[in-house]
């Protein structure tokens, strides 16, 4: 009788061990494909904010966003742009879709923190309670608005707004990044020191640094600026953008860089 010819245990472990260091070898190649998807898609995300404030600005003579007290919902971001996109996604970087679980209380809102994997959350109650949930893994610089004349921010911060589009180094100045919270206002002061941790960051808006300095994209964030244009922009740079008339671009941290910026 003949024998039946089938793999020995030796020749089955040896098979085993070459499929298990194949899957060794392309599982880190395969995790860095799902991260570069990410990355494409999140720059996607902020070229249509590009084109969402362009649009927005022609139908408003030229002029962003009023703005005109920042404890009043109705004024952030989000509700400004809502007649100008239809696909909520497009707030979300797909590397931080999941909100946050922190939360704490701002005046009428209650808010949750978001971060490096995670998107912020915020709900209105009070007086505004009427208005959607708004929620996004995207930070504007506020600066980048047209306050409202005659309000405390016209009056205390009028000469740090840019107010317009497609201006004098419009290519360097942020209009929305990758960021742990729906928006921040970089004073001189936030330009002086590094965070300690990725996506450390207060509920006020001093130290907005903080909340836009993120590992979400291999050591870098997606910015859209005001000339529309979108690029990455490693974390050590962030400090050299343009976030308002009063900003200084030449200066930075005063302390070392934290190891994990490293």
């Amino acid at each position: 009788m003949r024998k039946k010819k089938g793999f020995t245990l030796i020749e089955l472990l040896v098979v085993i061990s070459i499929i298990a260091l194949l899957l060794a070898i392309l599982m880190p190649a395969l995790g860095k494909v799902k991260e570069k998807a990410r990355e494409v898609v999140c720059r996607s995300n902020c070229k249509q904010w590009g084109v969402i404030a362009a649009v927005f600005t022609a139908d408003n003579d030229d002029k962003m966003p009023d703005y005109g007290s920042a404890a009043n919902p109705a004024e952030v971001w989000v509700n400004l742009y809502r007649d100008y996109y239809q696909e909520p996604s497009i707030r979300f970087c797909p590397s931080a879709v999941k909100p946050g679980t922190e939360e704490y209380s701002f005046g009428s809102v209650i808010r949750k923190k978001g971060g490096k994997n995670m998107a912020w959350q915020q709900e209105y109650t009070g007086s505004f309670s009427g208005l959607s949930l708004d929620n996004g893994s995207y930070a504007i610089n506020s600066w980048t608005g047209n306050p409202v004349s005659g309000s405390s921010w016209d009056k205390n911060y009028g000469g740090h707004f840019f107010r317009k589009m497609f201006q004098s180094s419009a290519s360097n100045i942020p209009f929305l990044v990758d960021g742990a919270t729906l928006g921040l206002n970089p004073i001189v002061s936030d330009g002086n020191k590094a965070p300690e941790f990725d996506g450390d960051w207060s509920p006020g808006w001093v130290n907005s640094m903080k909340r836009v300095c993120l590992d979400r994209h291999s050591g870098k964030i997606n910015a859209v600026f005001l000339d529309g244009s979108v690029r990455g922009v490693p974390l050590k740079e962030i400090w050299s953008l343009k976030w308002s008339r009063k900003w200084n671009t030449n200066l930075g941290p005063t302390n070392a860089w934290p190891e994990w910026m490293e």
